[in-house]
């Protein structure tokens, strides 16, 4: 489970100050665990009283990646999305319907006799299973 004490220790050490529009924007992120939002999807979200720009939303979460308490990816119409991420090495099983994420473990010795053979060095992996969650494949 991700702490929220823990995501303001990790941007307070990383020169961050913890604002009402970053806590906002971590709010909907930990609502939202197992699902990647886009920026304008964290916007949407976010109460009409409080009065939050685009460009704030696209530096605090640019400022979460750098920090290392988001992850993100690509979807496949170049869209950008993200979610919290836990410390653990994961990889994901992503629903084409519903946009769940799940997380499952990553297993780096699985590719490492490969990176041997090729005389590959890796400087970062990124392994994204796309089908239907077991909710929408009952549909």
């Amino acid at each position: 489970m991700i702490d929220k004490e823990d995501i303001y220790k990790k941007l307070k050490a990383g020169g961050h100050r913890i604002t009402r529009q970053k806590m906002a924007i971590l709010d909907i992120l930990l609502d939202n665990t197992d699902t990647m939002l886009s920026a304008g999807e964290i916007r949407s979200r976010i109460p009409m009283q409080m009065k939050i720009d685009d460009a704030t939303i696209y530096r605090n979460v640019q400022g979460f990646a750098d920090a290392g308490i988001l992850e993100s990816m690509i979807d496949s119409s170049g869209l950008n999305l993200y979610k919290l991420c836990d410390s653990s090495p994961h990889h994901h099983l992503i629903c084409t319907e519903c946009g769940r994420i799940i997380n499952f473990p990553c297993r780096v010795d699985f590719w490492k006799p490969y990176l041997k053979e090729n005389n590959f060095i890796e400087s970062h992996h990124v392994i994204e299973i796309y089908g239907k969650c077991s909710d929408c494949a009952d549909k």
